[in-house]
C-alpha cells in the first residue's frame, strides 16, 4: 500500500502567519483609531468655524442695518460708541398678520467679561467667548477715524449723517486675531 502524501502547513508556518496577521491587525486598528480622531477633530474645527462665521454675519448684519434716527424727545444719538460698546437704532422686521412689517429696535454690541454680546430689547446673545484685546474703531465718510462716536444733532452742524460709515471691530479669540469691518447703510427714518 502506498501512502498518500498529505500536503499541510506545519505548526511553525501557522504560527508565523498568525503573528503576521496580528501585527497587521494592530497596525490597522491604530490607523483606524487615528483616522477617527482626525475626523472628530476636523468636525469640531468645522463646527467652531461655522459658529464664528455665523457670529460675524450677525454682527455685520446688525451694524449694517443701523439707521440715522434721533429720538426728538430725548435727542439721543442714533449711535453712541466707545472702544468697548456700540449702541444704535436698527430696523428689523416682524411678522404681523402674515405681513413683514419694519420695526425700530435699539441694539447694543458690547464687550463684557471676555465675551462679545449683542442685545436688543427683545434678545440677548453671546457671540464670542474667551475674547481679549477687544477694540472698536469708527470711521466717518471722509475716512477720518474716531475712538468714540458721539455725534449728535445737538453737537454737530457739519454732518448730514450722524452715523459712521464703517465700524472696525478687532479682538483676539484663542490666540487668533479677528478683524470685522462693517459698512453701515445708514438710511434715515422719517
Amino acid at each position: 500500500m502506498m501512502k498518500k502524501q498529505v500536503s499541510a502547513f506545519t505548526l511553525m508556518e501557522i504560527m508565523v502567519a498568525l503573528f503576521i496577521f496580528a501585527i497587521i491587525s494592530v497596525i490597522s486598528a491604530e490607523v483606524l483609531h487615528r483616522a477617527i480622531k482626525i475626523k472628530q477633530h476636523l468636525q469640531q474645527a468645522q463646527t467652531e468655524l461655522n459658529q464664528k462665521t455665523d457670529s460675524i454675519v450677525i454682527i455685520k448684519r446688525a451694524i449694517s442695518h443701523a439707521v440715522d434716527y434721533i429720538d426728538v424727545n430725548t435727542q439721543q444719538s442714533s449711535m453712541l460708541g466707545t472702544q468697548n460698546k456700540i449702541e444704535f437704532n436698527q430696523v428689523s422686521q416682524v411678522l404681523v398678520d402674515n405681513q413683514l412689517l419694519p420695526v425700530l429696535l435699539h441694539a447694543q454690541i458690547y464687550y463684557d467679561n471676555d465675551e462679545i454680546i449683542i442685545q436688543t430689547s427683545e434678545t440677548k446673545q453671546t457671540l464670542f467667548t474667551k475674547v481679549d484685546n477687544f477694540r472698536l474703531d469708527y470711521q466717518d465718510c471722509n475716512k477720518k477715524h474716531f475712538d468714540n462716536w458721539q455725534i449728535t444733532p445737538a453737537n454737530d452742524d457739519e454732518h448730514d449723517r450722524h452715523l459712521p460709515c464703517v465700524i472696525d471691530m478687532s479682538f483676539n479669540l484663542g490666540g487668533q486675531y479677528i478683524d470685522i469691518v462693517a459698512a453701515i447703510m445708514g438710511d434715515d427714518i422719517d
